[in-house]
C-alpha cells in the first residue's frame, strides 16, 4: 500500500511539474501541448510502476480530459470518467451552441 501511495505522489508531482509555468510567467491555463506532455508522462510513469491500469487522455471531439481504469489482463475498460455518455452529451451541446451561433449571426 505504501508503494502505491508513493507512486501516486511521484506521478502527481511529475505531472504538475511538467505543466507548471515558469516562475516569472503570468498565471495562465496550461497549453494543450503541456497538458499532453503531462498526460504522456503520467501514463509512462504509471505503466512502469504499480498502477499500470490507469490511462489518461483527451477526447478529440470535446477536448475534455478522460481517465480510464483498464483491466490489466483483458485490456477492457472497467471505468471511465467522464463516461462515454457524458462525452456524447458535451459534444451535442457544442454542436447545438455552434448551430445556434451560426443561426443568429
Amino acid at each position: 500500500m505504501v508503494a502505491r501511495s508513493e507512486a501516486r505522489k511521484t506521478v502527481g508531482r511529475a505531472a504538475v511539474e511538467s505543466v507548471k509555468p515558469p516562475e516569472n510567467a503570468a498565471a495562465a491555463p496550461p497549453t494543450q501541448e503541456a497538458l499532453k506532455r503531462a498526460m504522456d508522462h503520467a501514463n509512462k510513469v504509471l505503466s512502469t510502476k504499480v498502477m499500470d491500469d490507469l490511462q489518461f487522455s483527451v477526447d478529440k471531439d470535446t477536448n475534455i480530459q478522460v481517465v480510464r481504469l483498464i483491466n490489466r489482463k483483458s485490456g477492457e475498460t472497467v471505468m471511465q470518467m467522464p463516461s462515454d455518455e457524458m462525452l456524447k452529451i458535451a459534444k451535442s451541446i457544442d454542436q447545438f451552441v455552434g448551430a445556434l451561433i451560426q443561426k443568429t449571426a
